[in-house]
């Protein structure tokens, strides 16, 4: 009796992990104009909610495009040592690296937010900016009514 419950209580909780890890992505615009992204709706009932699709993942293509942005990012921010150069970084390293990569994800959010595309791809590696875009255009979307 035992034996079989815990096989019950087991499968059970496979079967609720994975129903939770099919959750969609919803997005909505508050009453000030803000656009919001979630795994859940929003508490109150609002009318331009919209689930996103699921998006096609390719592990291999993603582990090639992570290989490539780490280099193009190499190159921009040329005081990131390469990780077989591991040493340990001065705080005034720290903060160089730390205000680069924080320049470079304020611009590219300003340019989502005043929804340009096109210049918030411009902070993409190449190899990576059509997966990007069609991710983008999804998202801004007029939503229906």
């Amino acid at each position: 009796m035992r034996k079989e419950l815990f096989w019950f209580i087991l499968i059970l909780c496979v079967f609720l992990i994975c129903a939770s890890a099919k959750a969609g992505i919803f997005s909505w615009t508050d009453e000030n104009g803000v656009r919001h992204f979630s795994n859940t709706p929003p508490a109150e009932a609002m009318s331009d909610v919209s689930e996103s699709g699921e998006i096609e993942y390719d592990v291999q293509k993603d582990r090639v495009r992570t290989i490539k942005e780490q280099k193009h990012y190499r190159q921009k921010v040329r005081s990131v040592p390469e990780t077989s150069q591991k040493r340990d970084l001065s705080p005034q390293e720290k903060e160089k690296i730390d205000r680069e990569i924080r320049s470079t994800w304020n611009g590219m959010r300003k340019a989502l937010m005043k929804g340009n595309i096109n210049k918030a791809l411009e902070y993409h590696h190449p190899s990576s900016r059509e997966q990007y875009r069609k991710a983008y255009q999804e998202l801004s979307k007029p939503r229906k009514k």
